[in-house]
């Protein structure tokens, strides 16, 4: 019999200045999401944040948040994301990223159709989860 092993549900929240939080789940339901809304997908999204950090990471904040609320809106995602940083971005596609990558995972993206380029920000962000 074959052992699979579930990756914890990963939970972040936003605080703002005017004492607002919104919060994020990441795990598989929200990699869904970005699989059923975005052509690219939830993998090429995950890498393409190394290339357009604040659109990939305004479907990547839309996805934890939709994954608690079904009625929040990728509009309210890009203003929440306006107003982090990168770096704040590239924590949370981290967190989302390592709440469903798994060896077979990595494999998989060497044969993906996605740039070199992208191969290589997608694999460096793994060795830094693992």
């Amino acid at each position: 019999m074959k052992k699979i092993n579930i990756k914890p549900v990963k939970t972040i929240t936003l605080e703002f200045e005017d004492g607002v939080k919104k919060e994020l789940k990441f795990n598989a339901y929200s990699m869904m999401i970005l699989d059923d809304e975005f052509e690219e997908g939830s993998l090429k999204t995950l890498a393409g944040v190394v290339k357009k950090p604040f659109a990939n990471g305004a479907k990547i904040i839309y996805s934890g948040m939709k994954a608690i609320d079904e009625n929040v809106t990728l509009e309210e995602a890009k203003n929440i994301t306006a107003n982090l940083s990168i770096e704040e971005i590239m924590d949370i596609t981290n967190m989302a990223a390592d709440s469903v990558v798994t060896e077979d995972s990595k494999k998989k993206l060497n044969n993906m159709d996605i740039t070199q380029e992208q191969t290589t920000a997608m694999m460096q962000l793994l060795r830094e989860l693992l």
